[in-house]
């Protein structure tokens, strides 16, 4: 169903309206949610997410954060149990003022009901020309440490962003496992198998079939593999475990609850840099701009049509989405969004 982006926008404000958000707080979480959405392919719905986060909020209103602590360039908060886009606003202003003071903001949140995409979390600093970073516990035990043929971690995401000299935002924004669990799903669905290295089958063997990586039927068990496969993935894996879970208070490993899932059980990192605390005000974008061009202008593997950077397909579908002025969504989304406008 296609749906003009300024009619999207009133039902996404329209929708907030009975949580308690500010216009303000309403226009960020508008704005990024859009931004998101006309950038991610078909298999993604940040519009069908937002409204899983609204009805989720509603069944624990009022909405609220808590400040677990305070400590200089540090603060934890405690979403008790809320969605985070939610908070998006307030935590991008909180780490604004941490960056504008200390030069670095360290951002650290537990019990939220989940984060939605972790490039809506990168992208606000990093327009502002802050190179930002941020990191979740995906969810339970669905990837297999080297060596193991049992899952212990979750899919553990990562986005970063950065802004060039002629202001691009190069966004990065991906699991740490070799898959996205997003893929299995879709490879069941359609019948296309994954990239060689996925995942493992019931027996610990490496497969590609998604049906054999995730069974419902069999022993109800997603076994992915790290990124690349091998122990240098499941080393980053490992790391991103730990500071999103024993760090800032979520749970790791198989201490997690697997069914159902339960977001509130885990947590994020997020981290941000003012350029100028570490004497690079002036040539920081000017230097990622030269990188890049230089990046591009390499010598391009047979095969492949050109050198690409993170973002680029992403960048052109926003392009074509924001010069037709509108997106394609399930009728089904639409409907759901609606009824949750008219509340307003």
């Amino acid at each position: 169903m296609k749906i003009d982006l300024a009619d999207l926008r009133h039902l996404i404000d329209g929708a907030l309206m009975p949580l308690g958000l500010d216009e303000e707080d309403r226009r960020v979480i508008a704005n990024e949610v859009l931004w998101t959405a006309s950038r991610k392919d078909s298999r993604m719905n940040p519009v069908e997410e937002l409204c899983i986060d609204i009805e989720g909020a509603m069944a624990v209103a009022p909405i609220s954060l808590s400040v677990v602590s305070d400590r200089g360039a540090v603060r934890m908060v405690d979403l008790n149990g809320c969605p985070g886009i939610l908070f998006l606003p307030q935590l991008i202003s909180d780490a604004r003022q941490l960056l504008q003071q200390f030069g670095v903001a360290v951002v650290g949140i537990r019990n939220t009901g989940g984060v939605h995409t972790l490039s809506t979390w990168v992208h606000p600093l990093a327009e502002m020309g802050y190179p930002t970073i941020f990191m979740w516990n995906g969810g339970s035990y669905t990837v297999a440490p080297f060596g193991s043929s049992e899952p212990y971690f979750g899919t553990n995401p990562i986005a970063y962003a950065f802004k060039d000299a002629q202001s691009n935002v190069l966004v990065a924004d991906m699991a740490s496992s070799e898959a996205p669990f997003m893929d299995v799903r879709h490879g069941r669905a359609s019948g296309e198998t994954l990239r060689p290295g996925a995942g493992l089958d019931a027996s610990g063997n490496p497969t590609s079939d998604p049906k054999s990586i995730y069974d419902p039927s069999g022993d109800d068990t997603v076994r992915l593999l790290p990124m690349g496969g091998g122990y240098k993935g499941s080393v980053i894996m490992l790391l991103l475990e730990v500071l999103t879970g024993a760090l800032v208070g979520g749970k790791m490993g198989r201490a997690a609850t697997d069914d159902p899932f339960t977001p509130s059980e885990f947590g994020g990192l997020l981290v941000a840099f003012d350029p100028a605390a570490f004497g690079a005000r002036e040539s920081f974008s000017a230097d990622l701009s030269a990188l890049f061009d230089d990046l591009r202008q390499a010598r391009v593997r047979p095969g492949y049509p050109s050198v690409s950077l993170p973002g680029d397909r992403e960048q052109e579908r926003e392009r074509e989405a924001w010069e037709k002025g509108s997106l394609n969504l399930p009728t089904e989304t639409m409907a759901r969004l609606s009824g949750l406008s008219k509340r307003s």
